[in-house]
């Protein structure tokens, strides 16, 4: 499913195709259907607008560009805790 790697000197890019990425999304949907929010990070802008050209909508999926704005965004849902369940 994934298209190509890319390795420069300071960072690892993985380049998927539209099928994976619609595999993706579909996922990020039945976990909800269980209670959980997934967050996809580290989508670079123009991989974002490149998968809307393509038609795959993420719909009501949360994206954050980085891992940071992607922690954060969980810690601001969670009132600032780790929270774990069983």
């Amino acid at each position: 499913m994934v298209g190509r790697v890319i390795r420069s000197s300071s960072s690892l890019v993985i380049d998927i195709d539209a099928s994976a990425a619609s595999h993706l999304a579909q996922a990020a949907r039945a976990a909800a259907l269980l209670g959980t929010e997934v967050v996809l990070v580290g989508i670079a802008p123009e991989a974002a607008r490149l998968r809307v050209d393509q038609g795959l909508d993420l719909g009501d999926i949360v994206t954050r560009s980085t891992l940071e704005l992607g922690f954060s965004y969980a810690l601001r849902k969670t009132g600032g805790r780790v929270v774990y369940r069983t």
